[in-house]
């Protein structure tokens, strides 16, 4: 409008302002109604159960860039919040406040949070990994051998990984420590009753790979040497579950408020099963397999991101054998096994890497990645705004997107 006001004739310029007023006042009243709209079908696919009669959970978009940097170039909270005033169907995605954050600094989180509040829209909050600390704090790296969470080697050295054999009690303490923080508390003021919580984690922690087990003093006393892989991936396994559910139950009893603690749900980046099974006659080294079971997440896990992405560090492309396309496709009887074992909903990561490492936020294209796509345009809006749900699984059943497979509650792109 302010071009055409400028092509108009001076003595017509009242007019053209007129026109704009009026506009601008229009949108101020469509603006509302939509993302009130456009809110309540985010709502409602976030906690839509998975085997709804209406279908397949439609997905909905988020990031793994959450704002923070760099500035001016990062999807911030109040970019997020525009798209959904425009009528994006994406969930809101914040940095999640460590037991260190301060108090009187959560500006990047306040008018975020309450405006999500004033919508009633579900939320989701990214973290790094919550048992970090555990391996990098000298508080619990120092501690003795036999109260510490890391791996003691046979040789008596303290290793920078946790430990499945280790105490428990440490896990619980470090699950508190986020659960209860100063950060998060201030976070369920704001917003006391939301719909929907999603506690993601980078789950990426250094830890006891299992064949490394005979590496292990406190696994070589419990159980000598000589085990086989299954034997062994199985005990890890069992350590793994009862130190991730003290952690997470700890998490989750730490949350001041009834409805976080009611609706929190925790996802863990790739806790899901090996993308890589039957590529080699090898695959099982490198998974948690055991007989009857592809992978332990589902048992500790509400929820999991599985990587969708060609890598810069081996062979794989988009289009051989090798491929994330080919992966995806063990999905599928991954999630049916993780459904039995825990009603988990499921993410995917779609990564997307350039030379020189610069990280590109765009979605996966039919002739690759657009670079177009780095920050203000594309991909954060998998579903057009304005429709009903009907429309819309109308328009997800002709996509026939990866997501489509997989009751998709949320598209992790970063």
């Amino acid at each position: 409008m302010r071009v055409i006001q400028h092509l108009l004739p001076r003595c017509a310029s009242a007019v053209a302002v007129l026109i704009v007023a009026v506009h601008s006042w229009g949108d101020e009243v469509e603006r509302p109604s939509k993302a009130i709209a456009t809110a309540e079908q985010i709502t409602a696919e976030t906690c839509r159960p998975n085997h709804d009669a209406i279908g397949h959970v439609l997905p909905l978009a988020g990031h793994w860039n959450v704002g923070v940097a760099p500035k001016g170039d990062t999807f911030d909270p109040q970019y997020q919040l525009r798209l959904i005033d425009e009528g994006h169907h994406i969930i809101p995605f914040l940095d999640m406040p460590t037991p260190a954050t301060a108090p009187g600094k959560m500006q990047y989180w306040e008018q975020g949070i309450k405006r999500a509040a004033a919508l009633h829209l579900p939320i989701a909050l990214i973290a790094s990994q919550w048992e970090a600390a555990l391996s990098s704090d000298k508080a619990y790296l120092d501690l003795p051998p036999e109260a510490n969470p890391n791996v003691v080697g046979v040789d008596g050295k303290i290793l920078h990984e946790v430990d499945p054999f280790g105490p428990v009690e440490p896990w619980r303490e470090i699950g508190r420590q986020w659960g209860a923080s100063a950060g998060l508390a201030q976070l369920q003021r704001w917003y006391p009753d939301p719909p929907r919580i999603m506690l993601i984690s980078n789950n990426e922690a250094a830890k006891l790979a299992w064949s490394d087990c005979e590496k292990d003093k406190r696994y070589v006393e419990l159980y000598g040497a000589g085990k086989d892989g299954d034997f062994m991936r199985k005990v890890v396994s069992a350590g793994w579950i009862e130190r991730y559910r003290a952690m997470i139950g700890s998490m989750r009893e730490g949350l001041a408020s009834p409805a976080w603690k009611n609706n929190a749900v925790f996802i863990g980046y790739d806790a899901f099963g090996p993308p890589h099974f039957g590529r080699m006659g090898g695959w099982r080294e490198y998974s948690l397999y055991i007989p009857g079971r592809i992978d332990f997440s589902p048992l500790v896990w509400d929820g999991g991101s599985p990587s969708f992405y060609t890598r810069n560090w081996n062979a794989s492309t988009d289009y051989t054998v090798w491929s994330p396309q080919v992966e995806a496709m063990n999905w599928v009887f991954m999630q049916q096994e993780a459904l039995r074992l825990n009603p988990a909903r499921l993410s995917r990561h779609d990564h997307h890497r350039a030379a020189a490492g610069r990280v590109l936020s765009c979605r996966r294209r039919r002739g690759g990645c657009d670079p177009a796509g780095e920050k203000r345009t594309g991909s954060v809006s998998v579903l057009r705004s304005g429709k009903v749900r009907r429309d819309l699984h109308e328009e997800h059943q002709r996509t026939r997107t990866i997501c489509e497979l997989l009751f998709g509650l949320c598209v992790l792109v970063g």
